[in-house]
């Protein structure tokens, strides 16, 4: 049998034979990278490598919505580039050095997600192939370009500003404005009234709080049902956002100052407009949003398990034994207090609706009983006859003391969700608890007596109202008021 010839290459092990493949992969790589820079003198430049810029880059995670991920993805030169370029033009806007490091990176080569810095003259494209586009022809991200100081700049985060300018030119077709000024009044979650002077003409912008579970589609359409009978600013059109709202301009005062009992029954009778109006939009009882309130603040840990049982109990009692009617049942603002009630030439206008919706008659009153009066028996019984227009009789009153407790659990619970977001793995102690004041009645001075400038005044005030709730509890009233409207007999 004859045999095939032999091959004539030397025969290779299997480690020779990877490092052969190595080779030529390497090579095949190299060859399909662009030649070297030429300088002028025909020698080559050298270029900085791609990769993250070697100034102390550091890699962190960064937590977006869907929407902001699909803007920042679809930037040219990539996600990393584009926050780089959002970080340094807000640090070259604010008042002051840039940030530590700014000018430094200004200067470094891009990372690899960006396009390579034109630092030599490149080879030119092979023939027939598209040049490629121009750093400079690239559109930049819309925070990267240069803009004049706005007078916003120093009132909003960025985030908000860039959402007001965007309304602003919506409504008014134009990104300046001639002026804007912080108004005084004191609001919760965030919230912000400012005023401002686009075309000669004045407006008011409403920052709203965030709510973890605020609905912009209730929310506008609580608001447009509420300006439909006068007692909310009109909205500028094209001017409602998510949060944010212009609204046409009143001669705003707050409401921090003692209102007086002409003022208090001025404030009864617009939310009897109110309560009179197209109904809005349903979610749950007042009681039941309470209710979820003080599950989230339990699930954050921010208050000592003692002090939660010591809350949950009666108002797992009120909950079970509160009347709920459906005669009772209007549309509701829910969370009147001195930062959504405005005074125009004394009279009451109410804002921030990310809480309203149709539920008990009650929840407002006692707002407005815990809020605006000072408090006391004299005073619910003021409220309850502006709003019924008669003398109130034993339940009016039960049920009125019922709510305001619920209404002083809101506050508190509202105002330590805020707290535990902003400050995760917070914890109070029953020491700090017992130290606070304790303020069972005027709600309104206590309020204005630990806000103000303090970045922990609405965890102060919270304190002051889980103490009042603690005592009201404890009152033998609270039973009393319970077995009242307990027992079945007509409001």
């Amino acid at each position: 049998m004859a045999r095939s010839p032999r091959s004539t290459h030397p025969r290779r092990d299997s480690g020779s034979s990877q490092r052969g493949i190595d080779r030529d992969a390497t090579a095949a790589r190299r060859a399909r990278e662009p030649a070297a820079p030429i300088a002028e003198d025909g020698g080559q430049l050298d270029v900085p490598a791609r990769g993250r810029p070697k100034m102390g880059v550091v890699a962190r995670e960064v937590t977006l919505l869907p929407h902001q991920w699909d803007w920042l993805n679809a930037q040219p030169g990539g996600a990393s580039a584009t926050l780089r370029h959002l970080v340094e033009t807000s640090c070259a806007a604010a008042p002051g050095a840039a940030a530590p490091g700014a000018a430094a990176l200004a200067q470094a080569p891009e990372s690899a997600d960006s396009q390579p810095v034109a630092t030599a003259v490149a080879v030119p494209p092979a023939p027939g192939a598209p040049a490629p586009p121009s750093r400079a022809a690239l559109p930049l991200p819309v925070a990267a370009v240069a803009r004049p100081r706005s007078p916003l700049d120093d009132l909003l985060p960025f985030d908000l500003r860039e959402a007001a300018r965007r309304l602003i030119q919506s409504a008014f077709g134009v990104v300046s404005i001639e002026a804007a000024a912080r108004l005084p009044v004191r609001s919760r979650g965030g919230a912000r009234l400012i005023r401002l002077t686009v075309k000669a003409t004045d407006y008011l912008l409403h920052v709203g709080e965030a709510p973890a579970r605020a609905d912009p589609v209730r929310e506008a359409a609580c608001r447009r049902i509420a300006a439909a009978v006068g007692i909310a600013p009109g909205v500028v059109p094209g001017g409602e956002g998510e949060r944010i709202v212009i609204m046409n301009s009143l001669d705003v005062t707050g409401s921090d100052a003692p209102i007086g009992w002409t003022g208090l029954e001025r404030l009864v009778e617009t939310v009897k407009l109110l309560h009179g109006a197209a109904l809005f939009p349903a979610w749950m009882h007042y009681l039941d949003y309470v209710a979820v309130l003080i599950e989230e603040v339990g699930a954050a840990g921010i208050l000592p398990p003692t002090v939660l049982a010591s809350s949950l109990g009666p108002f797992r009692e009120l909950l079970a034994r509160y009347p709920r009617h459906e005669r009772d049942r209007v549309s509701s603002h829910n969370d009147l207090n001195t930062g959504s009630v405005w005074f125009a030439r004394k009279r009451p206008w109410l804002v921030g609706w990310e809480s309203a919706f149709a539920t008990d008659l009650y929840a407002d009153v006692a707002a407005i009983a815990n809020w605006f009066g000072g408090g006391g028996e004299d005073v619910e019984e003021i409220v309850l006859r502006a709003y019924f227009g008669t003398a109130s009789n034993s339940r009016h009153r039960a049920r009125l003391y019922l709510m305001q407790q619920a209404n002083r659990l809101f506050n508190a619970m509202a105002m330590l969700r805020s707290a535990a977001a902003a400050r995760p793995g917070l914890r109070l102690s029953a020491a700090e608890l017992a130290a606070a004041p304790l303020a069972t009645a005027d709600l309104q001075r206590a309020w204005a007596g630990v806000t103000g400038a303090a970045p922990d005044g609405e965890l102060r005030f919270a304190c002051v109202l889980l103490r009042a709730i603690r005592h009201h509890f404890e009152d033998r009233r609270f039973g009393e008021s319970l077995v009242i409207v307990s027992a079945r007999a007509p409001d």
